[in-house]
């Protein structure tokens, strides 16, 4: 049987520390039939050395050398030079099961789904020890994206409830449906969750999904990885960033049904920020954010939707996520003494 070409994306910058293990990991893969890109995003350490040297061992590299301009930018220039049915992102500093990438293509073409999602390690490294943390499970399961009623599901109480991660490097795409709708990551700054960006725009066009708990990719973090530091105010401004590009795609694919309840996405990526807050105290986050226009037109509309956000999310989510939006968009007492129950 015919083996599908896959495209390996992999931006690269300033990572020759670690770029070895990562290339070795994807030339070592069980399923061969690859095409690796290593796109070179400007480094001034020796990345592009290593990149050329492993070319000239492997006939299925391609090297594409650039000025700097980001991870979001590199992994664009991927998809443009790509050429095989799927595509995978990894990233130039973790590792990788050497199953990962027949089990996806296997997973895909089993189901004839159009996204296959796995689950991953964080993997500590810390004086040369190594310890694998199997964080939470995902809600593993096929599902229908086939009506928007259905995609609204999925993104609320899977995607957007961190049922299947939100990172590239977790999942198989299909290159047809990222090239005929044009998806590419979007590019601003300060980055962050260029990936759910990529996610949600690709679901829009995706009509199934398979999740699962195998555990393919290790994330690695070391010593010299810096993580948490940029949190708060800060994030939470970035994801009302997030919800104000994917409220623009989703009105550029005028999408009706999305944007009559895009109330519910929008509450979910702020609640992501504001999860671990005291009640309260995501009020006074959120009356210090930049954009409060955006902000509070969505939260506004969601005061009269109590019956659709049941719908959408179930009894105690929608009335906890509805509450929600209407407390930040407006504080009372009333909804205060609720959500403490629900949120206990």
């Amino acid at each position: 049987m015919k083996e599908e070409l896959v495209s390996v994306i992999i931006p690269i910058y300033n990572a020759s520390r670690y770029l070895e293990g990562t290339i070795e990991c994807i030339i070592n893969q069980s399923y061969q039939n690859l095409e690796i890109i290593l796109i070179n995003d400007g480094s001034t350490d020796s990345s592009l050395d290593i990149c050329n040297a492993y070319k000239e061992k492997d006939s299925r590299i391609v090297v594409i050398d650039k000025d700097n301009s980001g991870q979001s930018d590199s992994r664009n220039v991927g998809i443009a030079a790509c050429h095989g049915t799927y595509i995978y992102f990894a990233d130039s500093d973790d590792e990788m099961d050497p199953q990962l990438i027949r089990t996806c293509v296997e997973g895909i073409e089993g189901k004839n789904t159009d996204l296959y999602i796995f689950n991953y390690y964080k993997t500590y490294i810390k004086s040369k020890k190594r310890r694998d943390i199997e964080e939470r499970a995902f809600a593993k399961g096929l599902y229908d994206l086939s009506d928007d009623k259905k995609r609204l599901k999925f993104y609320t109480n899977i995607l957007l409830n961190y049922g299947c991660g939100f990172e590239v490097w977790n999942r198989l795409y299909k290159a047809e449906i990222i090239k005929s709708n044009n998806i590419r990551f979007p590019i601003y700054k300060p980055v962050i969750a260029e990936d759910l960006c990529f996610n949600l725009f690709y679901m829009m066009y995706a009509q199934n999904v398979e999740v699962t708990n195998n555990r393919l990719y290790h994330y690695l973090i070391r010593d010299d990885s810096s993580m948490g530091a940029d949190r708060g105010l800060v994030r939470i401004n970035q994801y009302n960033m997030v919800s104000r590009i994917f409220n623009q795609y989703v009105k550029d694919c005028s999408n009706k049904y999305f944007e009559r309840n895009y109330d519910m996405i929008h509450v979910l990526l702020l609640y992501h920020e504001l999860m671990n807050m005291e009640l309260l105290d995501m009020k006074k986050e959120l009356d210090k954010v930049d954009d409060r226009s955006f902000l509070l037109g969505h939260l506004g509309k969601s005061r009269f939707k109590l019956l659709d956000y049941i719908k959408i999310m179930g009894l105690l989510r929608g009335v906890k996520y509805n509450l929600l939006s209407g407390y930040y968009y407006k504080g009372s007492r009333v909804r205060y003494i609720i959500l403490k129950k629900l949120m206990k």
